[in-house]
């Protein structure tokens, strides 16, 4: 009774002084659930403000399903903040209203200990947290409103991640991430709580990264990045998490999307099925015209061609449960050199050679949600995976035939399949306990011409299959209002040689007061290596027969991190974060000085031992201004050290101990006086990003003139720095709003300023001499999008 007494009187105040009076509105609808239990919220408060002066524009309290409604809501950017009795209130950022578009804006809400009467309504909540309850720690939600105002996002919500501290991208092409210092490789990603494949454009065989998502973020609902000791439904990864989630089509209206720009043609539809029916579809096509912008702009003699088809239904049944059918696919192609035989270029030996890389993957899956009960929910779900990654080299002969010079065949498939239930002990304690089940299989060649045998060389032939179990469980205690508890455990299990790891995780939050938390948390974190890796035979070198490597124990590492944050003011947030991770168990090469911490766009012949060891520590500061007055910021650094031992008591440096990584990303948006019938918003944002360089093995001359290949002095290895890593992009954009059609003008500018990285240094045999391949140039995108 208080909370709605106080609740009606406050709506009554905003309404009172909400000054509306633009020409277009639209409708403004979601629901609001209890994140816990995916229970609806009655009685939650809205408060809608504007993003450029503050004001509050309108308000609802939610019904008794938790939905609320503005059937009138002007055109505009705003700032929609909720709350409700013992739940800790949310707001989302940016939320763009347009006069062609319904918005639908979802909320899922944590229980407090706080009640509402304790604290004022406009009370100052922890902005930019991670929507997954039960992480304590190194934990962010990315929205797809960043991903159109960040510059050099190019709509990627995984570029994104680069603004936020410890997070490197190693080449402005492509989206390789280092996290902390660990290799690319140690990356999980999920899709509706279920695991899928690299989702990336132009990945490669034992990568996690690429060029670009595989989706566009027409699809994207808010998504979380767990960068260390990740709550313990994240199992077999030991470096990251991206937890995607896909939102739902608009279930009373059918509403469109185009994109056309220099970097392609984005097409998007979305509506109900029938007008009898609650259930939705969301579909978004996108055809990449890189090849065409590479004919004019310089991007290193690479022409890049990829087209990707994505979707979300939405299927309600009764009891309140939904069936999610889901999916990604795309294919992908990438032609490097020469691709003609024109006679007059034969005497250019550095002509001769073409490369031709891509691959062509995607998954399928089907979620299931159903609340059993006000105080828990279930939640299933089964996807499936393939992928097929190939990278060939051919030479031009003088008689016009293209021979191999090298090749690198990887196929794999996979099936996962998940349950978990998620349960409401009280107002205090809740749990989620689940299993996850896993089958692989994969096939994989590679090889390379040796000048020695005039021939190509066999470097890797695999095959095989391989399945895992996890066990999960986590539980959250609010030990008292101001101290919780996140405690939980993962086991893993490995069929295939029966190794196993027990990963406990516990994470500990003290609320100072209302703006300042400080948080502490461990993790143990296990992982399970290539496929490839247990299925090499009889390597080079090695005495053993068969399957050397199939025994290994599975790779571990300690996660601890302590966090500090304060809302210094309810628009400017500050972090700060340490951190330490050991790593052991490190498959390293039996005799030698590789080590599967490097591993980077190369599936390892080695015989392997877990006699290596890592560590990698650092410090990280982000002061993250949310937009206010139109103005935005965010400013992060990073210092760090990730160094390896193989087990003879000497640290090296890893690949990726770059030392240290600063961010600078500032926009405003701008809301222009009315012409005519038009409402319009300007935008302007910049992106500066500084990194050490990478580390590499020096390459030995004499055995590379051997082969006829990159040999490297392994003696020696990550011995050779490369250089520190800077670049700046640039986005302008013009958002004009009218009363059946919405459009959005953009120019994006990537590397307006930067160093172009080393992407990759080998011999060439042609040349005789150390080739350097580097990142690309300046590349202006310019595009327009339409909503109707």
């Amino acid at each position: 009774m208080g909370f709605s007494r106080w609740g009606g009187l406050w709506i009554f105040f905003l309404l009172s002084n909400a000054a509306i009076g633009q020409q277009y509105t639209q409708v403004l609808r979601g629901q609001v659930v209890d994140v816990e239990t995916q229970s609806p919220l009655p009685g939650a408060v809205l408060r809608i403000s504007r993003v450029f002066d503050d004001s509050v524009m309108a308000a609802a309290v939610t019904d008794a399903e938790g939905a609320y409604l503005i059937a009138e809501m002007p055109v505009g950017v705003y700032h929609i903040s909720v709350q409700a009795a013992f739940f800790a209130p949310n707001i989302r950022e940016d939320v763009a209203v347009v006069s062609t578009k319904e918005t639908i804006i979802d909320f899922a809400l944590s229980p407090s200990q706080i009640s509402l009467d304790e604290v004022e309504v406009t009370a100052n909540p922890f902005r930019g947290e991670a929507l997954n309850h039960l992480a304590s720690v190194s934990a962010v939600t990315i929205t797809p409103e960043q991903t159109r105002k960040f510059a050099g996002s190019w709509d990627d919500p995984m570029r994104v991640i680069t603004a936020y501290p410890g997070v490197v991208q190693q080449t402005s092409g492509f989206n390789d991430f280092s996290i902390r210092g660990n290799a690319p490789t140690g990356m999980l990603y999920r899709l509706e709580g279920v695991p899928i494949h690299n989702p990336n454009h132009f990945g490669q065989a034992g990568t996690a990264g690429g060029f670009v998502t595989q989706f566009s973020s027409e699809l994207l609902s808010r998504s979380d990045f767990f960068s260390s000791a990740f709550p313990a439904e994240f199992g077999n990864a030991t470096a990251a998490a991206f937890d995607f989630r896909f939102r739902s089509g608009n279930n009373e209206r059918r509403e469109h999307t185009v994109k056309a720009s220099l970097f392609g043609l984005d097409l998007a539809t979305e509506g109900p099925f029938s007008q009898n029916s609650k259930a939705s579809y969301l579909a978004n096509y996108r055809y990449s015209t890189l090849g065409i912008l590479a004919s004019f702009i310089d991007v290193g003699g690479v022409r890049p061609n990829y087209q990707d088809f994505s979707f979300l239904v939405d299927l309600p049944v009764k009891n309140g449960g939904t069936f999610k059918v889901f999916g990604i696919g795309g294919l992908s192609d990438l032609t490097v050199g020469q691709s003609g035989t024109d006679s007059t270029e034969l005497s250019l030996d550095e002509r001769r050679s073409r490369r031709q890389q891509g691959n062509n993957s995607g998954a399928i899956g089907v979620a299931y949600y159903q609340p059993t009960s006000g105080q828990s929910y279930l939640h299933a779900a089964v996807a499936t995976s393939a992928a097929h990654y190939y990278d060939n080299a051919q030479f031009l002969e003088d008689d016009f035939t293209w021979s191999e010079r090298d090749y690198s065949d990887y196929r794999m498939g996979q099936v996962y399949a998940t349950v978990d239930y998620n349960h409401q002990f009280g107002n205090r304690h809740s749990n989620k306990t689940g299993i996850v089940f896993g089958h692989q299989q994969h096939t994989y060649g590679a090889g390379r011409y040796a000048i020695f045998l005039d021939g190509i060389d066999t470097l890797n032939e695999t095959e095989g299959a391989g399945q895992h179990l996890q066990v999960f469980s986590q539980s959250k205690f609010d030990l008292t209002p101001r101290l919780s508890l996140n405690a939980g455990v993962n086991y893993l299990y490995f069929f295939l040689n029966g190794r196993s790891s027990v990963d406990p995780r516990v994470g500990l939050t003290y609320l100072w007061s209302s703006d300042k938390k400080l948080s502490l948390a461990y993790g143990h974190h296990s992982r399970i290596e290539n496929l490839t890796v247990y299925y090499t035979q009889n390597p080079t070198g090695f005495e053993g027969q068969g399957l050397v490597n199939q025994d290994l124990e599975l790779m571990k590492a300690h996660h601890g991190v302590l966090n500090y944050t304060q809302m210094i003011t309810p628009s400017l947030k500050l972090s700060m974060e340490g951190y330490f991770q050991h790593q052991y168990n490190v498959p390293v090469e039996v005799g030698g000085l590789y080590t599967v911490q490097n591993l980077y766009g190369q599936l390892p012949n080695v015989a392997l031992a877990n006699t290596g060891i890592g560590q990698n520590y650092g410090m990280e500061l982000l002061l993250h201004r949310f937009t206010k007055n139109g103005l935005y910021f965010m400013a992060s650094a990073s210092v760090f050290e990730a160094r390896y031992d193989v087990g003879d008591g000497i640290w090296r440096n890893q690949e990726f101990n770059q030392g240290f990584s600063y961010n600078l990303l500032v926009g405003k948006e701008y809301s222009l006086k009315p012409k005519g019938d038009k409402d319009r918003i300007m935008g302007l944002n910049m992106n500066w990003r500084h990194s050490g360089g990478t580390w590499r093995n020096p390459i030995d001359l004499d055995e590379s003139r051997l082969y006829g290949w990159t040999q490297y002095d392994w003696s020696n290895p990550n011995s050779v720095e490369q250089p520190q890593i800077y670049n700046l992009d640039f986005t302008f954009t013009w958002r004009t709003l009218r009363s059946k059609i919405s459009g959005d003008f953009y120019v994006s500018i990537k590397n307006l300023y930067s160093n172009r990285a080393v992407i990759n240094i080998e011999y060439d045999a042609v040349l005789d001499d150390i080739d350097t391949t580097l990142d690309y140039t300046t590349i202006p995108i310019i595009g327009y999008k339409v909503t109707f």
